[in-house]
């Protein structure tokens, strides 16, 4: 239930003025990736907006954000409340989103990449 609410309120929050199209569940040109929610703005800016609800390897990642990469997209995490965040957002200087369905709140976890205790 996380997942499917998230995506449709990332959809609505994305509905500003100067957006041009938001689709839920939208392929990149070359179908490899699907994003969450893709965001087409009047600048040419497309964004992917994706909700994570499971821990995701740094490997898997590293591999949907190449992919965005290369389909001129920009991917923005956003992750369920008390999920691990990969360390590769860390390394990479990303923020990790956190979205909070009962508050209607996101908030950015920032972090300086280090060695990995034991988890």
């Amino acid at each position: 239930m996380w997942h499917i609410n998230a995506k449709h309120r990332l959809a609505r929050w994305a509905s500003l003025p100067n957006t041009v199209r938001v689709r839920l569940e939208q392929w990149t040109p070359q179908r490899d990736r699907r994003a969450d929610v893709h965001v087409e703005l009047d600048c040419g800016t497309r964004l992917a907006l994706e909700a994570q609800r499971e821990v995701i390897t740094d490997e898997v990642w590293r591999a949907r954000h190449r992919d965005y990469a290369v389909a001129g997209v920009r991917d923005v995490w956003f992750m369920r409340p008390e999920s691990r965040v990969p360390h590769v957002l860390f390394a990479e200087g990303i923020p990790a989103w956190t979205l909070y369905h009962r508050a209607g709140e996101v908030e950015a976890r920032l972090g300086w990449p280090h060695a990995r205790g034991n988890e």
